[in-house]
């Protein structure tokens, strides 16, 4: 059967018949096929002024691209340098004999799974790591094959694969919340699935308690880690719960509002005495505590200045960022041409009766601070900042650069995931600092 070629047509319209329309149609084509079929590829050359050379190149220097069909799900095995040193050749080889993909091919004969190996899933600390659609299994082994296919197969069919976790919540009234780390080393080791079964759990029982997501919490090697946070009371974290163990978590902490709910839960709890030796003790063992010697040398000797508020904002939640004087540093720099929302029962952030700061004084603010590059050279961000200065061009673009292609490396990734507005008050100044004299 060939392949449609309406959505070909749209495409070309959409994103132009230019050359430069190349990499956007392409993507939009294997977005749709999932994969970049060749009658599609023909028809995009006689729509456009993109030539077969131009499809050729460009599809054969992004491994991202296909020229073949894919299965239904893809497993994703990273070959970064931590998962390589870490065994993730084995993991790969493993994964090939479970799925019957025989060597030289990368799908199975039934069209189900695609195997494919990717550059970085930016989960460095839990290496090697597997990610098949949005599931996502760290420490992989190659013993631990069978059960990743097999407990991903049991979620699909099941339907409770893990749902996204980036929805926005509504503001809420109440005051006692779980907060519960979302970035990619958390959910690697199972953070997404507590965090709905948390939720489902919170639902069911009616308890007063509002479940969070939050960014880094600082501590890879504990997730998933949560904290408890209530009116009055010291904060309680926990480390290393399952979904299994949500209920009991949220009963240990939190009475049900209706009265109903209050006797079944009492029922539970003194059934669960006379049937279980030690009930609750398998959540309780998982508590722990910041002055813990292993947990106070590890997270004591942090200083947190681009991290500020790790572990307790909402990363996508704009409202908490000005609450928290988010791009209070971009209002400084612009003084009034700012028109930023308010903060909730608050002055805007914008509304400072400062003058402008000139693109010198913000260059000579970096200088002073002292501030360098992540990536492992350390060079002078001023420096670059002056350079770009310098240009004699009108137009000139910021870039976000997020790769994380060296050894190890893995400080962009928690940045763009737990502080992406701060990213984005960055990017902002960066463009005032740097504009042409």
């Amino acid at each position: 059967m060939g392949v449609d070629l309406k959505f070909v047509d749209e495409a070309v319209e959409r994103y132009g018949r230019e050359p430069e329309a190349v990499i956007p149609v392409l993507q939009a084509i294997q977005d749709h096929y999932g994969y970049l079929p060749g009658e599609g590829l023909l028809r995009v050359c006689e729509a456009s002024r993109i030539t077969p050379a131009a499809i050729a190149g460009v599809s054969s220097f992004y491994d991202m691209f296909r020229h073949k069909p894919v299965g239904k799900f893809i497993v994703r095995v990273c070959s970064g340098t931590a998962c390589h040193v870490t065994g993730a050749e084995r993991v790969e080889d493993a994964l090939r004999r479970q799925l019957r993909i025989p060597q030289g091919d990368d799908t199975d004969a039934a069209g189900q799974f695609t195997l494919e190996q990717v550059a970085c899933l930016g989960c460095c600390t839990l290496a090697p790591v597997v990610k098949i659609q949005e599931s996502t299994f760290g420490h992989a082994t190659a013993e631990k094959a069978p059960g990743i296919i097999r407990d991903f197969l049991a979620q699909h069919e099941a339907g409770t694969a893990t749902p996204a976790t980036e929805e926005l919540h509504p503001p809420t009234a109440i005051t006692a919340q779980i907060n519960i780390g979302l970035g990619s080393c958390c959910m690697a080791k199972g953070s997404d699935q507590l965090y709905h079964a948390l939720q489902r759990s919170v639902e069911r029982t009616g308890a007063n308690v509002v479940v969070k997501r939050v960014g880094c919490v600082g501590m890879c090697h504990r997730t998933p880690m949560l904290e408890i946070i209530e009116p009055g009371k010291t904060s309680v974290f926990y480390a290393g719960l399952v979904p299994a163990q949500a209920k009991d978590l949220v009963m240990r902490h939190f009475r049900p509002r209706r009265l109903v709910q209050r006797a079944a839960q009492l029922w539970n709890r003194a059934l669960d005495s006379l049937l279980i030796e030690d009930a609750g003790d398998d959540v309780a063992a998982c508590s722990m505590s910041e002055s813990e010697p292993e947990v106070s040398a590890f997270l004591g000797k942090q200083v947190h200045i681009a991290t500020d508020q790790f572990g307790k904002v909402d990363p996508l939640d704009l409202e908490e960022y000005l609450a928290h004087d988010g791009f209070t540093a971009l209002a400084r720099c612009l003084g009034q041409q700012t028109s930023l929302p308010k903060r909730p029962g608050g002055e805007g952030a914008g509304s400072q009766p400062s003058l402008p700061l000139s693109a010198e004084q913000i260059i000579e603010t970096i200088e002073k601070s002292g501030l360098r590059g992540r990536g492992g050279a350390g060079f002078p961000t001023a420096v670059k900042w002056k350079l770009a200065r310098k240009q004699t061009e009108p137009l000139k673009y910021v870039i976000c650069n997020g790769d994380e292609g060296d050894p190890g490396a893995f400080m962009d990734r928690m940045l763009l995931e737990s502080f992406p507005y701060r990213i984005i008050e960055g990017l902002a100044i960066r463009r005032r600092g740097g504009r042409g004299p």
